[in-house]
């Protein structure tokens, strides 16, 4: 469904829409290099997203790339590790910032509880 530069774009958009401070002065674009982004090369059970701050990378999980799960879904777990660019750990400040973003806990409903029903195999939705 999505390419990399669909991911760049919304990267690019998670930027421009949560990176100012309207939000809060700790989103700030002079607190980050905007890492590269990138769709893992298979599925992976363990993660919907992860940051490498030594590649300063974005991987996505590719079992996302999937007409069931909302371009929106995407953006929030880019800004999940865009987060990650400023703060390594889920603390509570990583939390309280997470928090900022637009149907925060729609999105990790979404991800918690539909995650288990996509087949790693064969990366379908079952």
């Amino acid at each position: 469904q999505y390419n990399d530069n669909d991911l760049i774009r919304m990267r690019d958009e998670v930027i421009k829409e949560m990176f100012n401070k309207k939000h809060d002065p700790a989103l700030s674009l002079k607190h980050i290099e905007i890492p590269d982004i990138l769709w893992t090369d298979k599925a992976y059970c363990k993660y919907f997203g992860a940051y490498d701050p030594r590649h300063n990378l974005i991987l996505v999980n590719r079992i996302l790339n999937s007409s069931s799960v909302k371009r929106k879904c995407i953006k929030f777990i880019i800004y999940h590790e865009l987060l990650h660019t400023l703060i390594d750990k889920h603390n509570k400040e990583f939390r309280r910032l997470e928090r900022l973003y637009p149907d925060t806990s729609e999105h990790n409903h979404f991800l918690d509880y539909t995650f288990g029903e996509f087949d790693f195999f064969n990366e379908y939705r079952m």
